[in-house]
């Protein structure tokens, strides 16, 4: 499974989590989500479940998620008008929040956000290598 913008469900510990059906795995990721600054402590741990993005779940990157919805695509890296300046700026975000979070997660944990968010822009060139 990959999300509109590129990110790996298969790979994110959150989805990982709720498709195992581990309290732990949440709680885990919980706290990392809460220290990376996506998530609010007080956050019920229950509200982090996730079934893997599509366009029914809600996306970080609503204008992103409108035009693959408007395009008919599967996600962006299907689209002919990529790369474009909405997914330009999925990447420039990635990067910073990459930085960002190099400075709080351990390097197991940058492992895993590396495989399941850090790697969008490689995926969709292999796809748009492959496409033809």
């Amino acid at each position: 499974m990959t999300g509109l913008c590129g990110d790996q469900c298969t790979h994110c510990p959150r989805y990982i989590a709720t498709q195992t059906g581990c309290p732990a795995g949440l709680e885990k990721v919980h706290e990392l989500w809460v220290r990376l600054g996506l998530l609010d402590d007080e956050a019920p741990v229950m509200q982090i479940k996730c079934r893997g993005c599509n366009h029914e779940s809600g996306c970080v990157y609503p204008e992103l998620c409108d035009c693959v919805r408007e395009k008919e695509v599967r996600n962006c890296g299907f689209c002919a008008s990529y790369p474009c300046a909405l997914i330009e700026n999925v990447f420039e975000k990635t990067s910073v929040f990459r930085i960002h979070a190099s400075d709080r997660c351990t390097p197991e944990e940058m492992e895993v956000l590396e495989k399941a968010f850090f790697s969008k822009q490689k995926y969709f060139e292999h796809i748009r290598r492959n496409a033809g």
